[in-house]
């Protein structure tokens, strides 16, 4: 039988163990899929959680990219159709992002 105090030594241990979990769970979880199709990001706004991340699939006949704006680095290659492109996302905040070839197409990626 455990004394109180290493008791409490054990819940505290355990409990950052359970944390480092989750976190390393939400980090390798499946990532949410933003389809590029019809001229639109679909769906336009995601939201997910620090270390999660975004993947987006072209689903139209032609070539696109996609660039993070405002402070959102990121930018992927020009995809083909069916051509994916991932991002994680590690840090809190709304990250705004459009696809290279027509500005109007735009997309919000929330993590909180």
């Amino acid at each position: 039988m455990l004394s109180r105090g290493m008791r409490n030594v054990y819940i505290k241990v355990m409990s950052g163990v359970m944390g480092l979990l989750l976190v390393a769970a939400s980090a390798w979880a499946e990532p949410v899929v933003v389809e590029m199709k019809d001229g639109a990001f679909v769906p336009a706004v995601v939201e997910i959680k620090p270390g999660a991340a975004v993947k987006w699939v072209n689903r139209d006949g032609f070539r696109q990219g996609i660039v993070g704006e405002e402070g959102a680095r990121f930018r992927s290659v020009s995809l083909r159709q069916g051509d994916a492109f991932v991002k994680r996302f590690r840090k809190p905040g709304e990250f705004t992002y459009r696809a290279t070839e027509n500005r109007a197409m735009q997309g919000v990626v929330i993590v909180r």
